[in-house]
């Protein structure tokens, strides 16, 4: 997907292309360490399947 800056900047709601940015670094190894727990869902427009 080859999404320009300045779009994810308007969707985003920021006002400039340099805040955005930050959003952009990201250290995957570190995020790793802090997942969050997935609450259990009950819906009848979700189901679970594990493949």
């Amino acid at each position: 997907m080859n999404i320009s800056l300045p779009v994810i900047s308007t969707v985003m709601g920021h006002q400039s292309t340099e805040t955005t940015k930050v959003y952009l670094s990201i250290d995957i190894e570190k995020l790793r360490h802090c997942p969050l727990p997935m609450p259990e869902l009950h819906s009848a427009h979700f189901r679970w399947e594990v493949q």
